[in-house]
């Protein structure tokens, strides 16, 4: 199974919150524990999302070191730091 989220606002125009683009905490969350409890997840797109490093360290210790089915992880065009590398060690 693979899945691809990009979560955000189209034609937001200037008057857009931070809010409205990306993930949040609560998101990441619910992602992070869906991730863990699939059996199935081979492939993980998550482009665009402005996922940072403190995204990052929920969807890792939640999540991707709980599964073991998960052989792709696609985080393109995201905003993850030398030390949010780190966290996917």
């Amino acid at each position: 199974m693979n899945l691809t989220l990009t979560m955000g606002v189209k034609h937001a125009g200037k008057a857009y919150k931070r809010d409205d683009l990306g993930m949040n905490m609560d998101q990441a969350l619910s992602l992070a524990t869906g991730i863990a409890k699939s059996e199935f997840l081979l492939k993980l797109s998550l482009p665009g999302n402005v996922i940072q490093d403190d995204l990052i360290k929920i969807l890792v210790d939640e999540g991707l070191q709980k599964n073991k089915s998960l052989l792709e992880l696609d985080l393109a065009h995201n905003a993850i730091s030398t030390k949010g590398y780190i966290f996917l060690k």
